[in-house]
């Protein structure tokens, strides 16, 4: 028995009605046996193998329907369930052989007492007898200890690897768990929509299982055919997720870079259509200032477009937005513009228009003054004196100055005649 000072790792086993477990050092492993007694001489089993193996000492405390016990293992798999010692019980085989051996001394007397072994005796005798017994028996001791190292080494490599196995199976179930919002992805938001098939293959891939557990029962060759069944399961499953895992990196990394490719698209686009605003708007905005604001915001978004260490979506968009309202208020500006110089173009054909009418009135005003003396007036003589004709200096018809080819009669011609007649009439 070890002693009390000995440091021990703590283990604990947990029995119900319904099954078991033990805990050591954080793993869990569960008890299948069939009953409760079972149970813990399974777990007091697998702890014993596993103190030999490690040459590790154990405290376990076992817990059974609320009450709990504590049992020490020692590294060489001694099992000690009391905290005292007991001293060793003498069988009675045994003292019948040391008083055999007692009453071979030389009698004193035929009515002298056979005297008591002493302890030291007793001890010694024993010490001979279990030395008679291992001399007898090592040879046995010695093939049944290699063919236990041997089972136990195999238990111990198979429980080994179902656990690797076990481990294997959370992580690909969790590789599961994180590829199902990259699987929701449509193939029209990737660069390549072969990623996203490739992901639905690895989500599909079936994983194989184990339909067995690694058991003290079992011997060496099953436990070693187990052993590499879950190794070669253990295996493809971290197949399955290494291929899940880079298919859902491929997803999102299309993803991402077709969202990269649509900002700077976008970008672009506004851009040209920004410049195509500045272009057009050259002496034709009411405010010059608005042209400035928006050469500035183009000049900074060439800036972002042609930075290739850019690999966020983010500031392409931040660069796009930065040209709406610039655009915006030289449009407003070139309105506003075009509709002053509508106004005044109106205006001014407004006042040409009410010119002409103005002017009109006083033309013909004067027009009339000159007319009332056109109308040449005829006079007759009442003494003998002549007649002339006078004209008119306004507007009306100039009255023939040539020569008749008639002669006109002159001064002391007879009063009977019409002046400016033909004589000859």
């Amino acid at each position: 028995m070890s002693s009390d000072t000995t440091q021990r790792t703590p283990a604990s086993v947990i029995l119900d009605s319904d099954g078991g477990h033990m805990e050591i050092n954080g793993s869990t492993s569960y008890l299948d046996a069939k009953d409760s007694h079972s149970r813990r001489s399974q777990a007091i089993e697998r702890i014993t193998l596993l103190s030999r193996l490690q040459r590790t000492s154990f405290s376990v405390t076992i817990t059974e329907n609320g009450s709990s016990d504590t049992i020490d293992v020692d590294p060489d798999g001694t099992v000690t369930e009391a905290a005292t010692e007991q001293p060793p019980e003498v069988e009675s085989d045994d003292l019948d052989l040391l008083g055999g051996l007692a009453e071979s001394e030389p009698e004193k007397t035929k009515a002298a007492t056979v005297r008591t072994p002493s302890r030291k005796t007793v001890a010694t005798t024993l010490a001979g007898i279990v030395g008679l017994l291992l001399l007898s028996g090592g040879s046995a001791y010695a093939i049944h200890a290699n063919g236990t190292n041997e089972h136990d080494q195999a238990l111990s490599s198979c429980i080994a690897s179902q656990t690797s196995y076990k481990t294997a199976v959370q992580q690909l179930d969790k590789s599961h768990a994180d590829s199902d919002n990259p699987a929701k992805t449509d193939a029209a938001q990737v660069a390549d929509a072969n990623t996203i098939h490739a992901l639905n293959d690895a989500r599909a891939a079936k994983r194989p299982s184990v339909a067995g557990i690694c058991k003290p029962s079992m011997d060496s060759d099953e436990l070693g055919k187990l052993e590499t069944t879950l190794n070669d399961h253990t295996k493809t499953l971290h197949h399955q997720k290494s291929n899940l895992d880079m298919a859902v990196k491929a997803v999102v990394a299309s993803r991402d870079a077709k969202s990269l490719a649509d900002a700077k698209g976008g970008l672009a686009q506004a851009v040209k259509d920004a410049q195509g605003t500045f272009d057009s708007s050259d002496g034709k905005v009411a405010d010059t200032a608005t042209r400035d604001r928006l050469r500035e915001a183009l000049d900074a978004a060439n800036k972002v477009l042609a930075d290739e260490s850019v690999k966020d979506p983010k500031r392409y968009q931040d660069a796009q937005a930065s040209l709406a309202d610039p655009v915006n208020q030289v449009n407003e500006s070139v309105n506003a513009k075009a509709s002053a110089d509508q106004a005044a173009a109106a205006a001014a054909a407004q006042a040409q228009a009410q010119a002409p009418a103005q002017s009109q009135p006083r033309q013909r005003s004067s027009s009339g003054s000159g007319s009332g003396s056109s109308t040449p007036r005829r006079s007759s003589g009442s003494t003998g004196s002549g007649s002339s004709n006078h004209g008119s200096t306004g507007s009306g018809t100039t009255p023939n100055t040539g020569s008749p080819s008639w002669s006109v009669p002159g001064a002391g011609s007879d009063s009977g005649n019409f002046s400016g007649t033909d004589p000859g009439l």
